[in-house]
């Protein structure tokens, strides 16, 4: 649910996913791309010819929404949670149907972490034949800057730069050597993202760490400084990939 209304959401110029089709020539997604400066609007058919592809357009278009923004207070999930079945286990949801209300609804403000982000791509492009994970890195990590979903770019969260753990959308094995979507953020996508100027970056479709902090970056080296409680601490864990149950 919204805590309060954010300034600028749903605004005139944010894009939004609005329609997928999928043909015989691949996948199309229709992005609601109003003009910035004019009443006119218009749908963009932006076409995915490879499931690769496809998973890049949702992470960007939940990204690009305009309607969700990070929590900077507690980092909480709004989207997903867990219910108990019978006594031995239980079952994990992200509420699909919310999601889309909200990405219906321009005026819509709501809050998200890493956890409903990576849920949203993992479900979505699921449906599109992606085969895509959401999974978690790290246990307790410094980040270099970055631009949380829906937020001043480069601001940080109230507990400052760093992470618990980090979620987002993952293929194959969830690996080191396997892809990774983060519709929560976007990085620094220069030569040295630990100093400005910061080059705002998506994360879509990169691998997610070679395992080596010198260049050439990729995810992990992007996100994480290579020091104390950085990079060393920000370890991929196949062993959490989850597909949530859809609600």
């Amino acid at each position: 649910s919204p805590r309060a209304a954010m300034p600028g959401a749903g605004s005139a110029a944010t894009p939004r996913v609005t329609a997928i089709d999928v043909g015989p020539a691949g996948v199309d997604l229709v992005l609601f791309r109003p003009e910035a400066d004019s009443a006119s609007a218009a749908n963009v058919t932006v076409a995915a010819t490879t499931l690769s592809e496809a998973a890049s357009l949702v992470t960007e278009g939940i990204n690009m929404s305009g309607v969700f923004h990070y929590d900077t207070e507690d980092g909480a999930s709004y989207f997903t949670k867990q219910r108990r079945h019978l006594i031995f286990w239980t079952i994990t949801e992200v509420s699909i149907t919310d999601c889309l209300s909200a990405l219906n609804n321009p005026s819509a403000n709501e809050y998200v972490n890493c956890t409903d982000c990576a849920a949203f791509v993992t479900s979505f492009s699921n449906l599109l034949g992606c085969g895509l994970y959401s999974s978690r890195m790290g246990l307790g990590f410094a980040t270099n800057p970055y631009c949380a979903i829906g937020q001043p770019a480069w601001t940080p969260p109230s507990w400052g730069w760093g992470f618990n753990y980090h979620e987002v959308a993952w293929d194959g094995d969830a690996g080191d050597g396997d892809l990774v979507y983060d519709a929560c953020l976007r990085y620094d996508g220069d030569d040295d993202p630990t100093s400005e100027p910061h080059v705002s970056q998506l994360p879509v479709a990169v691998q997610f760490s070679d395992g080596n902090p010198a260049p050439p970056l990729v995810y992990r080296e992007r996100l994480t400084p290579n020091a104390a409680y950085g990079y060393p601490y920000c370890g991929s864990i196949p062993s959490a990939k989850i597909r949530r149950l859809v609600r």
